[in-house]
């Protein structure tokens, strides 16, 4: 088994103290040589170089994301507050093209509804023979269904497939209409 031996650390502290009395021994002015024009100098350019260091690559380029995330963070928090602040008084732009496209629709199947109502009675009326008749009714018929369809696209707000299944319905009611009028 492996013993466990304590672990020598040198420390900072301990180094320049090392430095120190070793300056000492070989008696050399640090007084001297810190105070010298040529020691200013290097640290003079040891400092412009860590703060260039600094500056390129770790500030700059945390502050330019730092500021992106922010900006993204605020318009996003911004978007949500414009929004439900709409809702809440009822002026979403996007509910209004919402309901307007809902009545359309609605109206949409009822005025077809009333075609139907219509078609229906002139083939109850009609005088063409009973082939025809029975011919228009099978149309009309399909035409109820296209109708029941559309309302249940209505309730699934497919939109688009109410005004599909209405083009379908009214050219069923006009096919009918065509059969008894021959």
């Amino acid at each position: 088994m492996e013993e466990n031996k304590p672990k020598r650390r040198l420390h900072l502290g301990g180094i320049i103290l090392l430095i120190v009395i070793v300056f000492i021994l070989f008696k050399v002015d640090i007084k001297d040589k810190i105070e010298s024009e040529q020691f200013e100098d290097n640290i003079s350019y040891v400092k412009d170089t860590a703060e260039d260091l600094w500056d390129t690559y770790i500030a700059t380029p945390l502050k330019l994301k730092a500021s992106e995330s922010f900006e993204d963070t605020t318009n996003s928090l911004l978007e949500q507050l414009q929004e439900s602040f709409s809702n809440l008084l009822g002026t979403s732009d996007s509910s209004d093209d919402e309901d307007d496209e809902k009545s359309e629709t609605k109206g949409l199947i009822e005025d077809t509804e009333d075609n139907l109502n219509d078609a229906q009675d002139e083939v109850d009326d009609s005088d063409a023979d009973d082939d025809n008749i029975e011919y228009a009714q099978k149309k009309l018929d399909k035409a109820q269904y296209k109708i029941d369809d559309a309302w249940d696209a209505y309730d699934e707000e497919d939109y688009d497939e109410v005004i599909d299944l209405m083009s379908n319905a009214e050219d069923l009611i006009d096919s009918a209409l065509n059969k008894i009028s021959d």
